[in-house]
């Protein structure tokens, strides 16, 4: 004879790898999917010989709206001042964000 589970049993492993069950749904934490990868590439203008600084480098989200908040604070951050344009690119090549900012008059530029 089956056993019939308790309202507010712990949950019990599914037959599938990483799933739960039990009376309350809760799923295994562990089977969140992986953060997904996103490219920030940032042309930032600078007073040198050459110009301009490029960026290109790894941005990780969970979401899409996360990964264009950490490239706005990353693109930010690099920009200190100066004028530059960023793009936020998805696994695919897909633009998901872009801006262009002029500098900022009153910032103090570093060295």
């Amino acid at each position: 004879m089956p056993v019939r589970p308790v309202r507010g049993a712990a949950p019990r492993p599914d037959r599938r790898l990483g799933a739960m069950t039990g009376p309350d749904a809760a799923t295994d934490p562990g089977s969140a999917p992986p953060p997904a990868r996103y490219r920030l590439q940032c042309v930032v203008h600078r007073e040198s010989a050459s110009g301009i600084i490029i960026h290109d480098e790894p941005i990780f989200g969970l979401s899409e709206d996360a990964a264009v908040a950490d490239a706005k604070a990353r693109f930010a951050h690099l920009l200190a001042g100066r004028s530059g344009s960023a793009a936020l690119r998805d696994a695919a090549g897909r633009v998901v964000w872009s801006t262009q900012q002029k500098a900022s008059a009153g910032v103090p530029k570093p060295l």
